[in-house]
């Protein structure tokens, strides 16, 4: 896990890594052959050239699966039957040529928000060192009076990050008992679902991102003293109940499950994708069970070559993802505005 970031890095540069490895090849191929070497050094030259040449095949391996990823969301969509063919071909992955430009511009591009943006202070936490927990409140100027709120979480561990969200459960959120916290979809991107690991995703070794048993041992600790601040042995409904999988396993009628995408590297080195598999599963079993189909039909992608936290650098892997993200709420809007008109109609007659 501790090296995943390089991992990431490396997946999601490919192309721009494949780009400086062959102008340093060309270049240091250009020097030996004006150089005279003694027959030692030219087949040491002749092995470090066939290193070089294999990590570049692999750099490029890596960024053909990069540019390859919109054809995968782009298949999970229509075996979805959520877009067809073409519209899923026209929407997602259609790129323009500043989009092309960008994705070759190893220079951060500045974030630009449209309407007014605020910072307001949610909640405090810490008791010898009380700190606000803030959001950034981005409102666009054409919005109207009753817009659609989209909230984003972004990872970190429930260690490096300083946004959270009003779970939907009434004995989660004090004092919001009587507001409408009700959610239209939900984006899940490599997240976890069981904290309890009841299938032993997280206790396996015999699978890559998994060095040895300590890791398991480390990921329970780490989860138990960050983010629960009690043993699974000694409090298992607690983390039952923090669990998304828990939840949709129960089948309970009277819960309404909104539309996921759920997206997870096949690569993850830091949350096996076994544990979306589990959860996407449920989901439709779920459905199965009590009969609470949506308008627009859950959504998995498993990305093949992708690591945790591919979104963070634009690549075309993360463009493909953010076009897909935008489709799907989209259609979950549109299906919810026309339902709700529907409701007015009816309501009026």
């Amino acid at each position: 896990m501790d090296g995943f970031f390089w991992q990431m890095l490396t997946g999601e540069y490919a192309h721009l890594l494949v780009v400086g490895n062959v102008v340093g090849m060309a270049t240091w191929l250009r020097r030996l052959s004006n150089r005279k070497c003694s027959q030692i050094t030219t087949w040491q030259d002749a092995g470090l050239v066939s290193a070089h040449a294999f990590l570049v095949g692999r750099l490029v391996q890596l960024a053909v699966a990069n540019f390859g990823s919109a054809a995968y969301f782009r298949r999970a969509f229509v075996d979805s039957g959520v877009l067809s063919s073409a519209d899923a071909k026209s929407r997602i992955g259609n790129r323009s040529w500043s989009d092309w430009w960008s994705l070759w511009n190893p220079l951060p591009f500045s974030l630009r928000f449209p309407g007014s943006i605020k910072t307001v202070a949610y909640g405090w936490v810490g008791e010898r060192l009380p700190h606000a927990l803030q959001m950034d409140v981005y409102r666009h100027e054409n919005c109207g009076e009753m817009p659609p709120v989209l909230l984003f979480i972004h990872g970190g561990g429930w260690l490096l990050g300083s946004k959270a969200t009003i779970p939907s459960t009434l004995t989660f959120q004090p004092g919001f008992e009587n507001a409408d916290c009700s959610v239209l979809a939900c984006v899940d991107a490599y997240g976890t679902h069981d904290l309890t690991d009841r299938f032993g995703h997280y206790g396996r070794i015999d699978v890559a991102y998994v060095a040895s048993s300590s890791f398991y041992k480390k990921s329970r600790y780490y989860v138990e003293a960050v983010l629960m601040n009690t043993r699974l042995c000694v409090n298992r409904p607690a983390f039952e109940r923090a669990s998304p999988l828990y939840h949709v396993l129960q089948h309970t009628p009277s819960s309404v499950v909104p539309p996921f995408l759920c997206v997870h590297g096949i690569f993850d080195s830091v949350i096996p994708i076994e544990d979306t598999c589990e959860f996407f599963h449920a989901l439709q079993r779920h459905r199965q069970v009590t009969g609470r189909v949506n308008a627009v039909p859950d959504v998995f992608v498993p990305l093949p070559q992708a690591d945790h936290a591919f979104n963070c650098i634009r690549s075309p892997r993360t463009v493909a993802y953010n076009d897909a993200v935008g489709v799907f709420l989209d259609l979950v809007l549109a299906a919810h505005t026309k339902q709700h008109a529907v409701l007015l109609t009816t309501s009026k007659l």
